[in-house]
């Protein structure tokens, strides 16, 4: 049986079918167009990126397999920012050893759960107050956090607020204390990251540190799931489909008796 090659450098073994574009990609072409996602997103926070400036990085404790990944990625692609990089990580990780070149220091955070996250509202909301914790160990202070979160969180924190008849606050870029919290690969799909993770053999030594859900939240991501693998144009067109609503929004509430309902 022949193999079948990436359809972008046309040598290698591909390993990965997108059917958003319809691609068959080798490992090292998925992880060059998740790095060039990765700089189109952080090229809205340009002139945060100078040299010395200090660059912080989030590895959530529910996004471990995701966190190291893009952690890499962005040790990669760190220096040409010239930027002094520090990543913060839960403390299950202090026996994994993470080694990227680039990257002036780990610190570790003690993760505490109760249980399970139960939305996506708690996620960005945690995310928020690690940083709101932690960033004080840090001289000056970043003026900008990287997370790693997907397109796939951002579906699902719209699904989950739009059940509740809320209407979902923008996480492209959230300001946090000062410092501008950005989430650079919101037009990328979670599954290119653990796709990448696998051929890496991040996958493999990491996922027992991985934060389960409830049933509650599991039933918003896989539904999430099943919208990318069956209808991945809706989910793309989801960020740019929200802004136009809130800027509708903004006009409504001008006139008060537009928004006023029965």
């Amino acid at each position: 049986m022949s193999k079948e090659l990436c359809s972008v450098c046309g040598s290698r073994e591909a390993v990965y079918f997108r059917r958003a574009s319809g691609e068959k990609l080798c490992a090292r072409c998925l992880e060059r167009s998740i790095i060039k996602n990765l700089r189109r997103g952080l090229s809205r926070v340009k002139d945060l990126l100078k040299p010395k400036s200090i660059l912080l990085y989030i590895i959530p404790p529910f996004r471990v397999i995701e966190g190291i990944t893009i952690l890499y990625l962005l040790d990669a692609i760190e220096k040409s920012f010239g930027s002094v990089f520090y990543a913060l990580a839960p403390n299950t990780l202090t026996n994994v050893k993470l080694s990227p070149r680039n990257v002036y220091g780990i610190l570790y955070y003690k993760y505490h759960s109760e249980g399970p996250c139960v939305e996506a509202k708690e996620i960005i909301d945690s995310i928020i107050a690690i940083i709101t914790t932690h960033i004080r160990r840090l001289e000056p202070k970043p003026k900008l956090a990287i997370t790693p979160l997907t397109l796939n969180d951002f579906a699902e924190y719209v699904l989950s607020r739009t059940i509740k008849g809320e209407l979902p606050e923008d996480l492209g870029l959230i300001r946090v204390n000062g410092t501008i919290l950005i989430n650079p690969l919101i037009n990328t799909l979670r599954e290119d990251i653990l796709v990448l993770a696998y051929h890496k053999g991040i996958f493999r030594y990491v996922r027992d540190f991985c934060v389960n859900y409830c049933e509650d939240y599991k039933v918003i991501t896989e539904l999430i799931a099943e919208l990318c693998k069956e209808h991945h144009e809706v989910v793309y067109r989801l960020p740019r489909t929200l802004e136009l609503i809130r800027s509708y929004v903004r006009k409504g509430a001008q006139h008060p008796s537009f928004l006023r309902l029965p």
